[in-house]
């Protein structure tokens, strides 16, 4: 089945992709891949990616892509040790990437009327959507306890530490979360749809640059370069090499 095109290009992933909402704060410029890719090359472009995304939120993510029809699907994996937590019970499959909440006010993907929101996680985003009640939060473990918009009881917070002390092993979830991708990739070849792995070649810049940094006991430090003010923890001069790469590779693609 062949969809309609109705984006040149949707870009899926986490906040390695996911794009500030008002450019960069600290000069004003809409500098992610995504934003280049629009501003400079002229395509049009949605996208989905979100900070903190887990591997089964990319997975929505790239259905999403495919139900509402591009030319080019972008997207990459992530840490498999990333939770999903069920916030409520509204899940509902026909509701697809609106199951999932989008709680962060700086990213361009919240703003779009294909994601979901919830007031408990949400607080602080500034969106408000008709069905903000949006079931599953994908987060990252650290911090949970000190999340001001997100709530856990005792219990749950207990249930979060068995889960990785009993029943997680990261080489089984990584695997798993390949198959799902695998998938997705497949059906979006299915649906006449180029599909690009940005970690096996055109963003490797990006994740190459987030390795500059260090770890320090159990910190990561950033490269000094990062501007912490962006989700997407790279410079200005990395996303124009990813924006420069994705749009060679599209004129190769186009061209043959």
């Amino acid at each position: 089945m062949v969809l309609k095109k109705e984006f040149d290009i949707i870009v899926c992933g986490d906040s390695f992709s996911s794009a500030t909402k008002n450019g960069n704060p600290r000069s004003n410029t809409r500098d992610h891949y995504s934003q280049i890719l629009q501003d400079q090359y002229g395509y049009s472009v949605l996208c989905l990616a979100r900070s903190s995304m887990t591997n089964l939120g990319i997975a929505w993510q790239m259905r999403q892509a495919i139900e509402t029809g591009c030319k080019f699907l972008l997207y990459h994996n992530t840490w498999s040790y990333r939770l999903n937590l069920l916030i409520n019970d509204n899940f509902q499959v026909e509701k697809g990437l609106k199951n999932f909440i989008y709680p962060f006010k700086d990213d361009e993907s919240s703003y779009t009327t294909y994601v979901g929101h919830n007031p408990s996680c949400t607080s602080s985003n500034g969106v408000q959507t008709p069905d903000n009640d949006a079931p599953i939060l994908s987060t990252v473990p650290q911090g949970l306890e000190n999340n001001p918009t997100l709530v856990l009881t005792k219990d749950q917070h207990k249930a979060i530490e068995y889960h990785f002390k009993y029943f997680f092993n990261e080489a089984l979830y990584q695997e798993v979360d390949s198959w799902i991708l695998a998938h997705w990739h497949h059906q979006a070849e299915k649906a006449g749809i180029v599909p690009i792995d940005m970690k096996l070649s055109l963003g490797q810049a990006m994740f190459n640059y987030q390795m500059k940094g260090k770890m320090v006991g159990d910190t990561y430090i950033m490269h000094p370069d990062h501007d912490d003010d962006r989700p997407f923890h790279t410079d200005h001069a990395t996303q124009q090499t990813v924006a420069d790469a994705v749009h060679m590779e599209i004129q190769k693609l186009s061209n043959a």
